[in-house]
């Protein structure tokens, strides 16, 4: 268990690393930001101050021709205008039903392992962690003999859903592979212990007998 321990560890600290400077990036964007519109805002303001009014000396005064203009209109006018307004009849329409709109239902993320790069692997695991992605990277170094990093990533998937059979399993034939079986049927039997998995327990009598893969 101790190389579990470690590995955990490890795993530990590179996600407390990698939230601390999440933490920090986003302190350091919230202070750019409010500087920002601090200086805006003081500049807006010495704007407003600094501009005048301009002063107007010349008076417009109405000229008289145009207080003839302004006469009312005849009630003659008035009358015949009313006259040829006609009501129009007020049509009630009918309440227009809007289309519901359709659901659409994203698909997951299929991943081919075999035809995309370990590297871009991890980039897609970085920037959304996710068991289905850790498992995927950690077959593919279990298929390339990196038994190690297999285990790193096996315990990766684990720390994101400690119910996840394959994660212990593979957790589990990774360090057997580099000689350490004893400590590989200790973590099967505490999976086992918890979940009374059948795979479990022929996954140990595999490693005792040496006829696992």
């Amino acid at each position: 268990m101790h190389e579990y321990d470690r590995l955990y560890q490890r795993w530990k600290r590179y996600r407390f690393k990698k939230i601390l400077k999440t933490i920090l990036f986003l302190l350091i964007l919230c202070l750019v930001v409010v500087g920002l519109l601090f200086a805006y805002r003081f500049k807006t303001h010495e704007n407003i101050t600094t501009k005048k009014l301009p002063k107007t000396n010349n008076i417009i005064l109405p000229q008289k021709e145009f207080e003839k203009h302004l006469k009312a209109p005849s009630y003659k006018y008035r009358s015949k205008r009313k006259k040829s307004i006609k009501k129009k009849p007020i049509r009630t329409h009918r309440a227009i039903q809007q289309p519901v709109p359709k659901t659409i239902i994203q698909k997951p993320l299929i991943i081919k392992n075999d035809q995309v790069d370990i590297n871009e692997l991890k980039r897609l695991f970085f920037k959304a962690p996710t068991p289905s992605k850790a498992l995927i990277i950690a077959r593919r170094y279990y298929q390339q003999k990196r038994y190690k990093e297999s285990a790193l990533w096996a315990l990766k998937a684990n720390e994101l859903d400690k119910s996840n059979k394959e994660s212990w399993l593979l957790f589990a034939k990774s360090l057997a592979k580099q000689g350490k079986k004893r400590e590989a049927i200790n973590v099967l039997r505490i999976y086992y212990k918890k979940s009374g998995s059948k795979d479990a327990r022929i996954l140990i009598q595999d490693i005792i007998n040496g006829v696992f893969r």
